[in-house]
């Protein structure tokens, strides 16, 4: 059931099956077309709807990302984030040379501790 009214009355009188086949298929085609009309504004709803759920307020909201970033600054902050993560790969490498026992857990332990001493 849809909330446009002449829609749904197109859709009742189609879904009655004492309708000639003539009829039947002309209301359909009225269907049809009443879609195609409703499509874009569909479209322009939906397509609202899901970009306000990809915004960083409400990301920052939901506790997805701990800070929204300015745009001019977002090269350099994603930049060093690789270059640690990078770094902290090649700590992780080391490690399990020296201790093969050690899971990737366990590795990440290590290097957190090592990186964000308090």
């Amino acid at each position: 059931k849809r909330i446009d009214p002449l829609y749904n009355e197109y859709f009742n009188a189609n879904s009655t099956d004492d309708l000639p086949h003539e009829d039947r298929k002309k209301r359909l085609c009225e269907l049809r077309n009443r879609e195609a009309y409703l499509l874009p504004a569909y479209h322009m709803i939906s397509t609202t709807f899901a970009d306000l759920h990809d915004t960083p307020q409400r990301m920052s909201a939901k506790g997805v990302i701990s800070e929204i970033l300015d745009w001019k600054n977002a090269r350099e902050f994603f930049y060093w984030k690789v270059k640690r993560r990078i770094l902290e790969a090649d700590v992780e490498k080391k490690l399990k040379l020296v201790n093969k026992n050690l899971n990737h857990g366990q590795n990440v332990v290590h290097v957190e501790k090592m990186v964000y001493r308090i």
